[in-house]
């Protein structure tokens, strides 16, 4: 199953489990110039919740003030291959791992010409919490630039309790 998403904006989701904005099980999801926006999930993933043999690739997309409870306050991406272009993460809240993403169990997460600006893990301030931007488990994490815009990929001003933007 393919879903593909262009030109809208996801705000203000709401999952007592994980996926405040999405929750895909399994097949690709293509997202193209999509806003998501004070999304939130009880469990897992803010905005976007990926499950095993899930593939998403994204281009221009914006993630402000999603939070999850508990791990990846932007996307929670499960052993599936995740693709960002041109992206930002602005504020993402996660109460432990991975502020903007977390990676899980063999996720393979590629981004290009992407930012990561505020965001935040250990939202719940129990000084537990890693990878204010990007918290890994098992997964992989390729980052670069395209050659053809301005900067590659930024992280700036992301904070969390004990190692980092990426961890």
């Amino acid at each position: 199953n393919t879903v593909s998403l262009t030109n809208i904006q996801i705000n203000n989701g709401y999952s007592s489990g994980n996926g405040g904005g999405i929750y895909q099980i399994a097949g690709v999801l293509n997202l193209v110039d999509v806003t998501f926006l004070y999304n939130q999930a009880e469990g897992n993933g803010g905005a976007i919740y990926l499950t095993s043999n899930a593939m998403m690739y994204a281009d221009n997309i914006y993630l402000y003030l999603n939070t999850a409870n508990e791990l990846g306050g932007g996307v929670y991406a499960w052993d599936g291959e995740v693709e960002i272009h041109d992206s930002q993460f602005y504020y993402n809240l996660a109460g432990s791992y991975g502020g903007a993403i977390r990676g899980y169990d063999n996720a393979q997460i590629t981004l290009v010409d992407t930012s990561f600006f505020y965001n935040y893990a250990d939202a719940d301030y129990d000084n537990y919490g890693s990878g204010a931007a990007i918290a890994l488990n098992g997964s992989s994490l390729i980052a670069s630039g395209s050659g053809t815009g301005g900067y590659d990929c930024e992280f700036l001003a992301n904070n969390d309790y004990a190692f980092g933007a990426v961890y």
